[in-house]
């Protein structure tokens, strides 16, 4: 089985890095969030960055299998995720909060009884995961902690275009969904092979 695994896409529509013969032998998309275009053109599961379509966000019928919070199945395997970004105590209990805001104290609440997933998603970074910036790790520990803890098979994230493409934490293999030099990613199962691909430019 081949799935593709995208992040912050934004305005770029997926059928505009990816040609349609990759398109056609994907079993469906995973999801970190920040797409402008959607629906997706294969099933979609994952969730929702801070930079989302806010017609796909609200409507009543998203086009994204949503799993912020939420365990749900495709094809044999359990997803789980948390959508958007953190904004710190004040701020998410302040008029200023955003739909795409976060509560991490919530979220850590949440996390420390989650059940394992086959594939954990975030649309930002674990600690010590794709996370560096200027010599310093800015991801977060609660997403660390249930990394550690539950050991799922992957873990996907986005929002930072950081270097490093693939890691192993534990069990875990991580990928980096958005990164300097490539628009998607293709994970082959049960081989667990990714390959990192970038639209052919045009000469």
């Amino acid at each position: 089985m081949r799935i593709l695994v995208t992040s912050d896409l934004h305005e770029v529509r997926l059928e505009d890095v990816a040609p349609k013969d990759i398109l056609d032998g994907v079993a469906f998309i995973v999801s970190a969030g920040d797409y402008s275009n959607y629906p997706y053109p294969k099933p979609a599961i994952g969730v929702y960055g801070n930079h989302c379509s806010l017609s796909e966000v609200t409507s009543e019928k998203p086009t994204l299998i949503n799993v912020d919070r939420s365990l749900r199945e495709l094809m044999g395997m359990t997803f789980l995720g948390i959508a958007g970004v953190f904004c710190g105590e004040k701020r998410f209990h302040s008029r200023r909060r955003m739909w795409y805001h976060q509560s991490e104290l919530d979220i850590a609440k949440y996390l420390e009884e989650a059940p394992r997933a086959t594939f954990f998603i975030t649309h930002t970074r674990a600690h010590g995961v794709f996370d560096k910036m200027r010599g310093w790790n800015l991801g977060s520990r609660v997403f660390r902690s249930y990394v550690d803890r539950t050991q799922p098979d992957f873990y996907v994230s986005g929002h930072l275009t950081n270097p490093g493409r693939t890691k192993m934490t534990g069990r875990t293999l991580c990928i980096n969904a958005t990164g300097p030099d490539w628009d998607y990613v293709l994970l082959d199962l049960p081989e667990k092979r990714t390959r990192f691909m970038k639209a052919e430019q045009d000469t």
